[in-house]
């Protein structure tokens, strides 16, 4: 019986060869999710692959942007779109304001603080807002914007659509329906993909897009774009309203982000920073606050993807600026 041939091999073959492209491929395909880290977040074990991600390429190179230095007390050109995060202490107001004259502002701080938001506003030669948001229900967001509708125009007024179950009774609410209807203003529900142009820049509601059970949840998220720079404010939305947000495909790559929760532990999961991958966090908190914010798992977190972050306990009014291709921030201790 004749002998069995051996199958020759192919002339030149290396069995490393065979592991070495194996390698190659597992490399390639991190990367390619390392360039979409909200794909990542979603995949079964995406924690384990971003830490993996971030092992191999490094956290510094998962935002595209280079980290912008944080000027102080310099005078503001013109011809820019303004962010002000406002120093109203343990509580949140953000203004917006676009280098044709509109304004928007989001949130008016604490009962205490209504004078002050309405003195800030004043300054700046505010008379109309066009957009007025209040996040949500809580009396560290709506406690001073009863004295802001009393006293300035507003074009249109923007609040979630709060479930009966959630619907708080305080005196903030109470006082911020009174003064609405004093006005005879029409009420504007929040509603994801929502639009609205603030002279040359677009804001766009993300969030919320469903009942939740925690007020909290019920945030109105928005973004504003203004030439290729973007921003977000989040109220207080936590992590299961950011969960929805990535589910979505609502958490896109922001230049700043305002933090939610005053920077609360429950909110800014690494996944949905990985996401949005801010080179600014602004963080609106009161010094030596009881809540303990920013909590320093989340402050963690927010330095674990190379962000700068500014906090009005530390900073004071923090005012992000931009022509729509540069940007920068400006502190202001008042």
């Amino acid at each position: 019986m004749a002998a069995k041939r051996k199958r020759r091999k192919p002339a030149g073959f290396r069995p490393e060869w065979l592991s070495g492209g194996l390698v190659i491929l597992l490399c390639l395909a991190l990367y390619l999710l390392k360039l979409n880290p909200e794909l990542t977040a979603r995949l079964p074990g995406g924690e384990q692959i971003t830490a993996a991600i971030a092992e191999l390429y490094g956290d510094g190179e998962i935002s595209p942007r280079p980290l912008l230095p944080a000027e102080s007390e310099v005078e503001l050109p013109e011809g820019q779109f303004e962010l002000h995060m406002v120093d109203v202490g343990q509580a949140l107001s953000v203004l917006l304001r676009s280098p044709e004259g509109a304004f928007a502002l989001i949130d008016a701080g604490d009962r205490d603080d209504g004078e002050a938001v309405c003195s800030y506003l004043r300054d700046l030669g505010v008379q109309k807002l066009d957009y007025l948001i209040a996040t949500h229900m809580h009396a560290d967001h709506i406690g001073g914007m009863d004295e802001v509708v009393k006293e300035f125009a507003i074009g249109k007024l923007i609040l979630p659509d709060t479930p009966e179950s959630l619907t708080p009774t305080s005196k903030s609410y109470a006082d911020l329906l009174d003064a609405i209807s004093e006005k005879g203003y029409r009420i504007t529900l929040a509603k994801p993909g929502a639009r609205y142009a603030l002279g040359g820049a677009q804001l766009t509601i993300l969030s919320p897009g469903k009942e939740y059970e925690d007020l909290n949840d019920t945030s109105v998220v928005t973004r504003i774009d203004y030439g290729e720079r973007a921003f977000q404010v989040e109220g207080d939305a936590e992590e299961i309203a950011e969960e929805d947000m990535l589910e979505k495909r609502r958490a896109q790559p922001v230049d700043v982000l305002i933090a939610g929760h005053h920077g609360s532990s429950t909110s800014s999961s690494l996944a949905f920073l990985r996401a949005l991958q801010p080179a600014y966090i602004g963080i609106s908190c009161g010094e030596g606050n009881s809540y303990g914010h920013p909590h320093a798992e989340a402050v963690e977190r927010m330095q674990k993807i190379g962000a700068t972050i500014l906090r009005t306990d530390l900073n004071g009014t923090v005012i992000f600026y931009t022509d729509g291709q540069a940007l920068n921030a400006q502190v202001q201790r008042s």
